[in-house]
């Protein structure tokens, strides 16, 4: 593929984190994702949001700030105690549309994942994508958007 091909999102629901982390292992098998690849591969459960803090007045989820200096109203999220839904909700469908994912799909994926649902998020490029999502749907996916 040519310097200048373009990039696609590959998202794929999954059950469980079982199912999901075959599906990147099968993908990095084929040489999808890994140190010497270009695409990028990541899980995205509600554990991966476990350091994110909550905002009090919108409940919306965002990184915790480094240093002791924790802004007003920003309350950490204790690492044993399940993250608040709402927050993982928006945190997760925000980070699609700001990969590009339509809202409809982030705000789909979001509450699936909210609900213990697994994303395999994939950026790929175009002449992939497909070979991706068939992956997925091999091991097990759910749902899966190109």
């Amino acid at each position: 593929m040519g310097i200048f091909s373009s990039k696609k999102t590959v998202i794929g629901l999954f059950g469980s984190d079982r199912e999901a982390e075959q599906a990147m292992e099968l993908l990095f098998r084929q040489g999808i994702g890994g140190k010497d690849s270009s695409d990028e591969v990541e899980l995205m459960d509600q554990a991966s949001f476990s350091g994110l803090i909550t905002d009090r007045d919108t409940g919306v989820a965002m990184p915790a700030p480094t240093g002791s200096n924790n802004p007003i109203g920003l309350v950490p999220v204790v690492e044993d105690a399940a993250p608040d839904p709402r927050s993982v909700e928006a945190a997760i469908k925000q980070d699609l549309l700001d990969r590009g994912v339509d809202e409809e799909q982030a705000t789909f994926f979001a509450q699936r994942v909210s609900r213990d649902g697994v994303l395999v998020v994939v950026e790929t490029d175009e002449g992939r994508a497909d070979q991706v999502a068939a992956v997925m749907r091999q091991i097990g996916a759910q749902e899966t958007v190109v």
